[in-house]
């Protein structure tokens, strides 16, 4: 079943979708073949190195619209097979080309992409000609059957490639709360985040997150300088070297009297393992097929 309906009310364009599927409306001043670029007027000023500014002029447009499915699960894998869900989702906003007013709100109940599932994400977004506001929050990330991310928050600022962040969230009993700032700057085939003063709380242990850290994924590359981790006597510190012989470049992890019991529930729960950690670990092609190696003492 698809209706389709188009007339115009009071000098105003009205274009309308109904199916099974999905119900979406458009109202306002718009030209269909211009709606992509009108878009693109906004995002190539806030990532400039995924979407190319445009260098024509769009004309003016300011429109409205509104988009709510039903069950489109099966049509979203067509964009991508990882990505599941968007059923029940809505989605609202509006566009002003001549005041460089940009609005976003969506509410999804549930998603997945390679299996991570996100439940109940709220998305709110506000842009001007430069500058681009979001909030997000999630009722619950599921990473695996044992870890999850419930009652996350993200607020970030977008500018020109540059975005500043703050996350807070927990997981369950392990981690009780955890807040990352941090500044992350979009690459054409990658990213470089930049850490700032950060804290979380594992086991009621209190680790901090030193400032100036900084991280590199590119294609093929990644390095990173002294990010640095701490919690009294407790140290986890990533850098990166380059093997003097094949060139090859290893993501280091140096950890000084880590307890174990604290951090290994993340990643396995059975068998359980307690005890103090400290030692060097280096994985080889960290972006790739991963090969790691660890000298220490337990």
């Amino acid at each position: 079943s698809l209706v389709l309906k188009s007339y115009f009310l009071n000098d105003q364009k009205s274009l309308s979708i109904q199916s099974n599927e999905l119900d979406a409306s458009i109202y306002g001043q718009f030209k269909i073949m211009e709606l992509p670029d009108a878009f693109k007027v906004f995002l190539g000023r806030y990532y400039p190195s995924y979407i190319e500014l445009l260098k024509h002029w769009v004309k003016n447009q300011e429109f409205k619209f509104n988009i709510n499915t039903n069950h489109i699960d099966e049509y979203v894998k067509l964009f991508d097979k990882k990505l599941k869900g968007f059923n029940n989702a809505r989605i609202d906003g509006s566009l002003k080309l001549d005041s460089y007013e940009l609005k976003l709100n969506a509410y999804v109940p549930d998603f997945s992409y390679d299996d991570k599932k996100f439940i109940n994400t709220n998305f709110n977004g506000n842009g001007n000609r430069d500058t681009l506001y979001t909030d997000i929050a999630v009722d619950d990330i599921i990473l695996n059957d044992s870890l999850h991310f419930p009652e996350t928050k993200l607020k970030l600022v977008a500018h020109n490639d540059f975005s500043l962040i703050k996350l807070d969230t927990k997981a369950g009993n392990t981690l009780k709360e955890a807040q990352l700032n941090a500044s992350i700057q979009t690459l054409s085939d990658g990213v470089r985040i930049h850490f700032y003063p950060s804290a979380f709380v594992i086991n009621d242990k209190k680790w901090r997150l030193e400032k100036d850290g900084e991280l590199t994924l590119r294609k093929n590359f990644i390095d990173a300088n002294e990010v640095k981790f701490l919690s009294g006597e407790q140290e986890i510190v990533l850098f990166t070297e380059l093997d003097d012989v094949t060139d090859d470049i290893y993501l280091v992890a140096k950890l000084k009297s880590v307890v174990i019991d604290d951090i290994l529930p993340f990643w396995v729960t059975n068998p359980s393992l307690k005890g103090r950690l400290t030692g060097i670990a280096r994985i080889r092609d960290p972006l790739g097929k991963q090969r790691i190696s660890f000298e220490g003492v337990a």
